[in-house]
């Protein structure tokens, strides 16, 4: 089966502005079920982006007919792989990746 791969933060996942949505009506679940397409999510809330291309690295397992996603994040937020944690630096505090969303 094809498969639908989406990287990304927490907008790439079932967050709204306003609050969680059912994951059933998230956009990444309505996307595969109208492309019959079976959905891999490695988004994670707070994730920076060199955070997100280092998820892509080492989920690089596309075949010919898969779609990839990439939802990119803002550019305030890092990430510090010695402690495993984001830094944003807007608000000058860390971020955990407690949630992340693997469907």
């Amino acid at each position: 089966m094809n498969k639908l791969h989406i990287f990304g933060d927490s907008f790439s996942t079932n967050f709204s502005t306003i609050n969680e949505i059912p994951k059933e009506i998230s956009w990444p679940i309505l996307l595969s079920n109208k492309l019959d397409y079976e959905l891999k999510s490695y988004a994670s809330a707070g994730i920076s982006n060199f955070g997100i291309l280092n998820t892509i690295y080492n989920n690089f397992d596309f075949d010919k007919n898969d779609i990839v996603i990439i939802g990119i994040t803002f550019y305030d937020r890092l990430y510090d792989f010695w402690k495993n944690v984001g830094i944003d630096l807007r608000n000058n505090r860390p971020i955990c990746f407690g949630k992340s969303y693997n469907w």
